[in-house]
């Protein structure tokens, strides 16, 4: 009974969707992962290399939108100044 259950099972299409789903991201998506752990073994730095780059552009963008925000609140003072006299 057991060995039809799963003949029943391995036959439906959504069943082979979801093992091409699980083929395409263990033998594909994960290749860069597997190397980052490899190299975790052998050396600190170079395995947190994309952390620490993911934090330096983080510190880039959050002092540009600090800019700008500065930009935006220098204009609406002058602005508001200017419409209340």
């Amino acid at each position: 009974m057991y060995k039809t259950y799963l003949k029943m099972i391995a036959s439906r299409p959504l069943y082979d969707f979801f093992q091409w789903i699980e083929h395409i991201f263990t033998d594909f998506l994960f290749i860069p992962f597997e190397y980052l752990r490899a190299l975790e073994d052998e050396t600190w730095w170079g395995s947190n290399f994309i952390n620490l780059g993911f934090l330096l552009i983080f510190l880039i963008l959050f002092g540009y939108w600090l800019y700008k925000l500065k930009v935006f609140h220098d204009y609406d003072s002058e602005h508001v100044k200017e419409t209340h006299r």
